[in-house]
């Protein structure tokens, strides 16, 4: 595996405590960055930032409109109304 030209991150999508692929290209490209499943990473930092009273109180509220939103096409339709009469920028999101 000739690795002397990449450059960048890598993702070992294997399960936690096997490195033997991480371990190959660290030791023939010692440039590589390894990241885990970004899911993984929103998910932890997520978990973490909810250790905060306010933020965890505000997760849980964006939760209750997103069920709430969500469970009528009226008022998802809603929405989208509002959006567009608004400044809103729209997100791919």
């Amino acid at each position: 595996m000739n690795l002397s030209a990449d450059k960048g991150t890598m993702e070992d999508r294997t399960w936690p405590g096997n490195l033997t692929f991480q371990a190959l290209v660290l030791t023939q490209q010692l440039v590589a960055i390894y990241t885990h499943c970004f899911s993984h990473f929103l998910n932890m930092c997520i978990s973490k930032a909810c250790e905060t009273p306010a933020i965890r109180n505000m997760m849980g509220i964006v939760g209750y409109v997103s069920v709430f939103l969500s469970a009528s096409a009226n008022r998802a339709n809603a929405l989208q109304r509002g959006i567009a009469d608004s400044n809103l920028i729209e997100t791919r999101y």
